[in-house]
């Protein structure tokens, strides 16, 4: 993973983060975490979580499924070559998914942190 997030900082490619429930926090704490702290580095590495974005989540939720609440935001603002880190206790949930197979159907570099045994979530990753 670090060498990942390394190559990510040379390319200045964007890491992107997102979770579920008690996940998003995670990310959204990783994400500025990464911001903050690699202030360091020239150049610096750019985090961005998906789940913090309300407006956002709500109105893709409601106007094309929660499934997709990733992916839309992903169609958006990411390109090749980003990475996308994926956290997920169960591994299982569908909109984690959905987005772990368009990053990797669009050569965005996928990482999963999952609890227990990794769910489905540990087989593509």
């Amino acid at each position: 993973m670090i060498d990942i997030l390394f190559d990510a900082r040379q390319k200045g490619s964007t890491i992107f983060l997102m979770g579920n429930g008690g996940s998003s926090s995670v990310a959204s704490h990783f994400a500025s975490d990464i911001m903050i702290n690699s202030h360091i580095f020239n150049p610096p590495l750019k985090a961005f979580s998906l789940t913090d974005n309300i407006p956002a989540l709500t109105s893709i939720s409601n106007d094309l499924h929660y499934r997709n609440v990733f992916i839309k935001q992903l169609e958006t603002l990411a390109k090749p070559h980003d990475v996308l880190i994926a956290i997920s206790t169960s591994g299982n949930s569908k909109n984690i998914l959905n987005a772990i197979n368009y990053a990797r159907k669009t050569s965005i570099t996928t990482i999963g942190l999952t609890g227990f045994d990794g769910g489905e979530l540990s087989k593509i990753v």
